[in-house]
């Protein structure tokens, strides 16, 4: 995984792990329904987060900031608005749904297990597939 990456992760984790304990401490949720309000959390903390910064930061993110990289279109020209939010909006249909649901694969039954797995499959090939090694979202 890109240093970019793991950098932004860490910003987005750190800032839900700050509101969690806001929330457990100021017993506002029940306890039994802090992991779903977690999980939703986290959706509405890495996208505007990820949108955001790329609109506002001229196609950088913090972490891609440190890392000197930028989104930018196949033809060199900055991302319109519609472009970073559903480049943002795919990665997490692509990545972060996999990844958690790759967390909780413990639990689901078979079927659930191997289209789980064909999901990721395919995601994994869109890159290897295309001429500019694009995700799903990139392209």
């Amino acid at each position: 995984m890109p240093e970019h990456s793991i950098t932004d992760i860490l910003i987005t984790f750190a800032a839900l792990v700050l509101i969690m304990v806001l929330l457990l401490f100021s017993n506002a949720v029940p306890i039994t329904a802090l992991i779903s309000i977690g999980a939703l959390l986290y959706f509405g903390i890495r996208v505007p987060y990820y949108t955001l910064s790329e609109l506002l930061m001229n196609g950088q993110t913090l972490g891609k900031r440190m890392s000197g990289l930028r989104v930018i279109s196949v033809d060199g020209r900055t991302l319109s608005p519609h472009a970073v939010t559903v480049r943002n909006l795919l990665k997490e249909l692509a990545v972060f749904v996999p990844g958690s649901m790759l967390l909780a694969s413990a639990s689901l039954a078979a079927l659930g297990a191997l289209i789980l797995l064909v999901w990721i499959g395919v995601l994994a090939a869109v890159p290897l597939s295309n001429r500019n090694r694009q995700r799903l979202g990139d392209i």
